[in-house]
């Protein structure tokens, strides 16, 4: 019997097996062929407790034809709408963060700050996840088993765009602290400003790095999947800080009995988003864990929706960080509509720090 170290046994060692599945070897990851998942369901014929190979992926393949897999059921349309919009959202940002870009560059504008910082760690982490949901669509619709192997496998496509999508999306967000700091420092004295904008400057270089750093050891030692995981622990770290520093920053801005100023509405807008659809995110990754991580329960017609919805919020999540960061440049980009193709003065381009970027510019 040749087994295969990924996949289990071969297409006709598990038909000669019955389409049986081996839950208790550890020899196996996935005890079925590309295109099957082993799960129990009676309706398709399982009896006393013993789970079969059945037709199962994301694309929610029919069993009216098994053993062949390559027919779509009534369902399988759910799953390639949602991956067209989520590619569609990612296709969005992609091009809103390019245009972006290029209007900065021809204003002469064009910084290693802050700023672009965070909007060139979005589009990556945006870039991973349209790799992803397009590559995991196009197969939806190709039902190939040897594209299956190579975007599922271990490690393949899939977990690799979602460890870089995951890694991308943590350091971005922990630039933006330090666009919070620019916006605080522009109502203190010059010394206090700098003290306060070296700590936080401080903080979020060490942050960053211990995260990259222990990023790369996890995938090194465990895989890309357990560093994913990590990643999301991460996130709710970024989370509560967000909620937290939002609301300190947004009272020092604030005065009392006067019309909140449009910078701190922006980073209450953006915090209150990102916010709901962080927890969304969190929420739909635990409803996956719930109805699929078990072999003997893993139909996609439980998981299907919810890891959809996965990949719906974390595009979601990369929007609403290019919505703020298109908001602090609202005055640069304003000049450019204003001024067509014709560059600003370039005699305080050069001095221009993320703070003028955000308040004053």
């Amino acid at each position: 019997m040749s087994l295969s170290a990924d996949w289990g046994p071969s297409y006709e060692v598990m038909t000669a097996a019955n389409f049986t599945c081996n839950l208790d070897t550890k020899l196996f990851i996935n005890p079925c062929s590309p295109l099957f998942q082993c799960f129990y369901d009676e309706a398709l014929g399982d009896v006393d407790g013993v789970s079969t190979c059945h037709c199962g992926t994301i694309g929610r393949f029919s069993n009216d034809h098994f053993p062949d897999c390559q027919h779509d059921s009534d369902m399988s349309w759910l799953p390639k709408v949602m991956g067209i919009v989520n590619v569609s959202v990612c296709g969005i940002i992609i091009v809103w963060s390019i245009w972006m870009f290029v209007t900065l560059h021809k204003l002469q504008q064009l910084q290693f700050n802050d700023i672009t910082k965070a909007l060139v760690l979005t589009t990556l982490a945006v870039t991973f996840e349209i790799v992803h949901q397009s590559c995991e669509t196009i197969q939806m619709f190709m039902k190939d088993p040897v594209n299956h192997l190579t975007f599922y496998g271990t490690p393949g496509i899939a977990q690799t765009t979602l460890s870089g999508m995951g890694c991308c999306m943590v350091l971005s967000d922990l630039n933006i602290p330090l666009l919070w700091m620019q916006i605080a420092s522009s109502g203190m004295n010059k010394a206090d400003a700098e003290r306060r904008k070296k700590k936080v400057k401080d903080i979020v270089k060490y942050s960053g790095t211990f995260f990259f750093v222990t990023f790369v050891a996890i995938v090194t030692a465990k895989g890309t999947g357990m560093a994913g995981i990590y990643s999301i622990l991460w996130i709710l770290i970024v989370l509560v800080a967000f909620n937290i520093g939002s609301r300190k920053l947004r009272s020092q801005l604030s005065k009392p009995g006067e019309e909140e100023p449009k910078t701190s509405k922006d980073i209450r807008f953006y915090v209150m988003r990102l916010s709901v659809f962080i927890v969304l995110y969190i929420c739909n990754i635990i409803w996956f864990f719930m109805t699929g991580s078990s072999l003997k329960n893993a139909n996609p017609d439980n998981w299907q929706v919810a890891a959809s919805l996965i990949y719906f919020c974390l595009a979601q999540c990369s929007l609403q960080n290019t919505i703020y960061i298109r908001s602090t440049l609202e005055k640069k980009l304003a000049r450019f509509k204003k001024n067509g193709n014709r560059v600003l003065p370039t005699t305080t381009a050069s001095g221009m720090s993320s703070a003028s970027s955000v308040d004053s510019n």
